[in-house]
Order: C-alpha cells, then structure tokens, then sequence
C-alpha cells in the first residue's frame, strides 16, 4: 500500500482500509507493508523505486494506492525500470479526478460524488447552526470504476481527439471567469465596510449569471 501523510485523516482512513482488508482476506501486513508518503506524484514515483529496490525487482500482484496521483507516480517509476502494468503487476488509485482515465494504462479506482460530499458538508453546517445534534461521522457512497490498470476492460474508453477539443473550449471559458473574478476583486478593494462589501458581492453579475 502507498499511502498518504500519517499526520492525515483521509490518508489514515484509506490505510486503515487497507489494513482491515488484508485481515478479512488472512494476509499479513509483513508481506504486505503500508509505504507512507504523501499524495503526490513523487511519494508514488518514489515509493515505486524503494519497493524495487528492497524486492529485487520481485514485484507484489497488486499496489494499493492512496489516490491517483500516487498511482501514476508508482507507474511512471516502474516503466523506466521495464515493468507495466498490469502485465507486471495490478494496480489501483482512489479519488477519480480525471487523471486515472486520460493515462495509460486507464486507472481502476475510486469515485466520489463530490456535489453529494458539498451538500452534505452544508447539512451538517446548517443543522450545527440551528442548533441540531449531528452524528460525528457522515457518510456518501463511493463507486469502484474498473479499469484497465487492475486488468479489466475500462468501462469508458476515452475520446482523445474529443478530449483535446473540449479542453480548449475550457481553457476559454476558465480565462473569461478569471477576468470576471479579476475585475470584481479589483472593484471590492475599493469598499471599506463590510455591508458594502457583501452587498456589491451578492449584486456582483458573475454570481447573478451562475446561478442562471
């Protein structure tokens, strides 16, 4: 397993997982150790060149990975050793945030609704303020998208060319909202009380037009 920070609360959880998996399944975390990092490219990239080094090369069937970041680094560091995946070796992220499914091999991971993760983070705030018990924990469902990293066929096959062409269109649009944001940032600066402040930023046309 390449994980995240020990100091983190989500890189603990995901551990965590791990570790009750290799219980329910009558492994053993000596043959089957928990590498910590980061969640980032390098701590995959690193972690990768450690475990080669430490097994002479003998990689494990399957890499559990924090998130897709550390993935991809672990992958990017086999492949300049020789090793793919999943000929080599099985591999799996978590997160889904777009990267797992534009690289090659496509990233079998984990997908969270994060609209549904925003809504509930927003119930909880407002019963908190309205003075409601709230459970400690709240929970959403995540969903395990099969790719081809772990060996199976991906169930979406990405349109490059496609791909290419919408990020352009995006680059547009995100340029047009960073001018927008510029522009309404700049006329802000120039209030000095926060009644005015609020009541510019509630009129100002950008969030007038998203919410159209």
């Amino acid at each position: 397993f390449f994980g995240g920070p020990s100091s983190n609360f989500e890189a603990n959880a995901r551990a965590r997982a791990y570790a009750d998996s290799l219980v329910r399944f009558g492994l053993n975390q000596m043959d089957n150790p928990i590498y910590v990092g980061n969640f980032e490219y390098d701590s995959g990239f690193k972690n990768m060149e450690k475990l080669i080094f430490e097994t002479s090369g003998h990689l494990p069937g399957a890499i559990v990975c924090a998130n897709d970041r550390i993935a991809i680094g672990a992958l990017e560091a086999a492949r300049k050793r020789g090793y793919t995946s999943p000929k080599d070796f099985i591999i799996t992220g978590f997160d889904n945030y777009g990267q797992a499914e534009r690289y090659t091999p496509q990233i079998t991971t984990v997908g969270i609704d994060r609209f549904e993760a925003g809504k509930s983070m927003i119930d909880v705030v407002c019963d908190l303020v309205d003075g409601k018990e709230v459970p400690e924990f709240t929970y959403i469902d995540g969903k395990m998208i099969y790719r081809e990293s772990c060996g199976c066929e991906s169930e979406k096959v990405l349109d490059y060319r496609k791909y290419a062409m919408d990020s352009v269109l995006t680059d547009f649009k995100n340029d047009h909202k960073r001018n927008r944001m510029t522009t309404m940032m700049a006329d802000l600066s120039l209030l000095n009380n926060f009644e005015g402040y609020f009541k510019a930023l509630a009129e100002y046309p950008y969030f007038k037009q998203v919410e159209s």
